[in-house]
């Protein structure tokens, strides 16, 4: 016996209906015979057309009868996180928390910390990732994401950390991967040729909008703003992944638009870079919430530019797939590293002791295996956030859980919900569909 999937989500179009499954991906166009299976699965088997049932349970539009999907989803999640031998390791590392901005709407704000990573901090982060990595049989993948604070001001440290590590992939023949999110201010031609030297594929920079907005959000100054334009104009004919996300407060659209003008059309970056709008979340749940929806729909009014006013392929569009787990970094081998060898398992945690999980802790000999000292209550509260999430209602019956998994960890553990769950399932389904239409 067969049912429909949980996971199902139907857009109807002038053409006819789509249908896209959130679990598995799979999108298809739908014709009356189809419909009237997905509705009344029970009667397939009864059905001459077993070509047309076997494709729709293939692709996940169909599953057997006594299947738990949620169950599933939620085993494979425990599954990826507690093993012990896997094929990606991943590390954020804070080289320091300073930084040379004071946004106004950052996570970051309040820390009283802003230390950077001594030597025999560095020495010590780099034989952990290097012991760990050795430890993993079918280790393909070493990927690190540099963070803050802001990165850049301390590329010493960037580098140090770096070379042994790629050094350490190539004889292995284990690909190594880096990302950084910076506020741009230090991308110089310099650090730009440093950090293609290391590697460092995926650059996220951090943006508020034209002039006025820029200063007054990151408390800035206007030699910042026209530095920061320069160092992304020259960093970009360096490095190929450069991505602009555009924080927008209060869904001012408007000035985003003036932004991609300036950027993509005066400054002749457009096709060079990424560019993308993120909400910043800021004020009462209630009225992130209430921003939402809007925000959601103007965002997809924006991203329509490109190809039409934009080139087509400038716009780093929201991810529509399904996900492993909820977090990569709930894995038990993936971490986030501080300046003085804490971890965390949130980078919206850095710096603030009351999330700290462990610490490396630096040994006197080079050739002895870090040890991790293990905070096990922080680490059981944050592993157990994907079960948190689907034992509420709302996400236990939802059909793009798959995807969301009930949205960022931290804010689950936050007990916040800053988001319009209504709104972001038809954008989902709208991104998900949109060739089809």
């Amino acid at each position: 016996m067969l049912k429909s999937s949980q996971f199902n989500l139907v857009k109807e179009t002038e053409n006819g209906k789509v249908l896209w499954n959130s679990r598995s991906g799979a999108v298809a166009r739908m014709d009356s015979h189809a419909m009237q299976i997905l509705e009344k699965p029970e009667l397939a088997d009864s059905l001459a057309d077993k070509d047309l049932v076997d494709a729709m349970v293939q692709n996940g539009f169909l599953v057997s009868a006594d299947e738990n999907e949620m169950d599933r989803i939620l085993s494979e999640s425990d599954k990826n996180r507690e093993a012990e031998d896997i094929d990606r390791l991943y590390y954020v590392i804070a080289p320091t928390l300073a930084c040379n901005y004071k946004c106004v709407y950052c996570f970051e704000n309040g820390r009283d910390s802003y230390r950077s990573m001594r030597d025999e901090t560095v020495n010590a982060v780099i034989r952990f990732i290097l012991s760990e990595a050795s430890r993993q049989k079918q280790l393909n993948v070493l990927h690190v994401h540099w963070f803050g604070g802001e990165p850049l001001l301390r590329p010493d440290i960037i580098d140090k950390i770096s070379r042994p590590l790629i050094r350490f992939c190539e004889e292995r023949g284990i690909k190594y991967y880096a990302s950084m999110i910076t506020n741009g201010r230090f991308l110089n031609v310099d650090n730009a040729n440093l950090l293609a030297d290391l590697r460092v594929k995926q650059i996220q920079i951090s943006f508020d909008g034209t002039k006025d907005f820029y200063c007054s959000r990151k408390r800035a100054t206007e030699e910042d703003y026209r530095k920061t334009l320069e160092n992304i104009k020259a960093a970009a004919d360096i490095l190929s992944g450069i991505t602009i996300r555009v924080n927008v407060s209060n869904n001012e659209f408007e000035d985003a638009r003036r932004l991609a003008n300036e950027m993509l059309l005066e400054n002749g970056m457009d096709g060079k870079i990424k560019y993308y709008l993120a909400a910043t979340n800021e004020g009462t749940e209630e009225r992130r919430i209430s921003l939402h929806a809007d925000f959601l729909k103007k965002e997809t009014e924006f991203r329509q530019l490109f190809g039409t006013v934009y080139q087509a392929d400038g716009y780093a569009s929201h991810r529509c797939k399904a996900r492993k787990q909820g977090c990569s970094l709930i894995n038990k081998h993936n971490f986030c590293i501080g300046p003085d060898g804490e971890l965390y398992k949130c980078e919206h945690h850095f710096g603030r002791a009351e999330w700290i999980e462990g610490f490396i802790c630096p040994t006197k000999s080079s050739n002895d295996d870090v040890k991790i000292k293990e905070n096990k209550v922080i680490l059981e509260r944050i592993l157990e956030a994907d079960h948190q999430s689907a034992q509420k209602p709302e996400c236990a019956e939802c059909s793009v859980f798959p995807v969301c998994f009930g949205g960022c960890h931290n804010h689950v553990l936050q007990k916040e919900k800053p988001f319009d769950c209504v709104a972001y399932r038809e954008y989902l389904l709208n991104l998900a569909t949109e060739k089809y239409v």
